[in-house]
């Protein structure tokens, strides 16, 4: 087997000194190997949001001037990594532009289905509530994701892959710990290496693509580094995300029933959805 020396060569690269270089992807791989011994979690996120409620070009040439601009958000999410199953739910409060009244729209709420999903792309699942898949991102992946991977909810897997196609970017990591890849004017990745890898700092300016940087403070809970404060800019739109991890890698199966999804959101499954078994 030549997975673990390699994998031991990457991680003794990476905690070498100051005055050695660093791969971009050795450092993702680092941080992706410290995530895998995270097998399931629920995580709330509140986020208050200034948006500046501005006219925007659509694609088919057409303006949009909204009436209503995102104030706040409460992002829910399940996850048992093993079985690649997930929960989201969020919840949005919106601001009327010309009268500043305030009112939440209901509970959006969407479930992998477990038969079917692609756990590196999450693509298919189950609509449980709310009319459009609700927007969300992988939590354990924020600060590498990228503006639209960010918006998507793209997996961990599926981003740590993307990177391995990118050209080698190298560096050499400051006296404080941290690497930094990239420019800020176009692309630019910060890791802590003294916390596992962990990302800290994002941005993204590529080409016609929206505007995008996520800042991130991270802590240790149960011997894993986790964001637990982010400052996320995307395009006009500002958030302030805070964490709050409830549980972690213990049993998370009863907040896959059903019937509890229906009486802790108040809302209605659609009946054909009633007869799966999860």
């Amino acid at each position: 087997m030549r997975i673990i020396p390699m994998l031991l060569s990457t991680l003794i690269s990476i905690t070498a000194s100051a005055d050695e270089t660093l791969e971009l992807q050795d450092v993702v791989t680092r941080f992706a190997e410290a995530r895998r011994g995270i097998e399931s979690y629920s995580v709330t996120i509140t986020a208050t949001v200034d948006d500046a409620g501005k006219p925007r070009r659509l694609t088919d040439g057409t303006t949009h001037v909204p009436d209503e601009k995102l104030v706040s958000f409460t992002l829910e999410m399940v996850s048992d990594q093993k079985r690649g199953q997930m929960v989201v739910a969020r919840l949005n409060r919106f601001e009327d532009i010309a009268s500043g009244q305030q009112e939440n729209k209901k509970w959006q709420v969407w479930m992998t289905d477990p038969k079917r999903s692609d756990a590196e792309q999450r693509r298919t699942g189950l609509l449980l509530s709310g009319g459009t898949r609700p927007e969300f991102f992988d939590p354990l992946a924020l600060g590498i994701a990228l503006g639209h991977e960010y918006r998507a909810g793209t997996p961990l897997a599926k981003i740590v892959q993307n990177y391995s196609h990118w050209h080698s970017w190298i560096t050499t990591p400051t006296r404080d710990g941290l690497a930094q890849f990239g420019s800020k004017d176009a692309v630019y990745l910060e890791f802590d290496l003294q916390k596992d890898a962990s990302p800290v700092e994002v941005h993204s300016r590529r080409g016609n693509s929206t505007p995008y940087e996520a800042r991130l403070d991270v802590s240790k809970i149960d011997g894993h580094w986790l964001p637990t404060k982010a400052d996320v800019v995307y395009g006009d739109q500002k958030q302030r995300l805070q964490f709050t991890w409830n549980r972690f890698n213990a049993s998370v199966e009863h907040r896959f029933s059903l019937d509890d999804i229906s009486n802790l959101y108040q809302i209605r499954v659609p009946v054909s959805y009633t007869h799966l078994t999860l």
